[in-house]
């Protein structure tokens, strides 16, 4: 098994760690991206980040995620998905899409047991 079809096998949140781990090891790191941008394209995720005060992953997910079909028609056309919560928000801006996943304690759940 090659080490491109390893890095495939595990999780997003495990590569996102993984790049952010091996910033010594280049070549792994670039593959980790690689593999990460692929999966993050068809999986229409635009952005990942871990939040500063939570230590969580959260993404941001594009125009075709689920609040799209959600019946409300006053929700937000992107998302916000807590990876090891599964708390789940609607925003109507990218902008705000970047602003709220900077603080996921103020809209999921999991996040907010954590902080308190």
């Amino acid at each position: 098994m090659t080490v491109r079809e390893r890095l495939e096998k595990l999780e997003s949140s495990e590569l996102f760690d993984l790049i952010e781990a091996s910033r010594g090891h280049r070549p792994l790191r670039d593959l980790a991206r690689e593999v990460l941008t692929e999966r993050d394209r068809r999986d229409n995720i635009l952005a990942r980040s871990r939040a500063r005060s939570t230590g969580t992953v959260v993404e941001q997910l594009g125009k075709r995620a689920t609040c799209d079909l959600e019946s409300d028609a006053t929700a937000g056309r992107y998302s916000l998905l807590c990876v090891p919560h599964g708390g789940f928000v609607c925003v109507d801006t990218r902008e705000q899409a970047r602003q709220w996943a900077a603080a996921p304690e103020g809209w999921c759940p999991g996040c907010q047991g954590a902080v308190d």
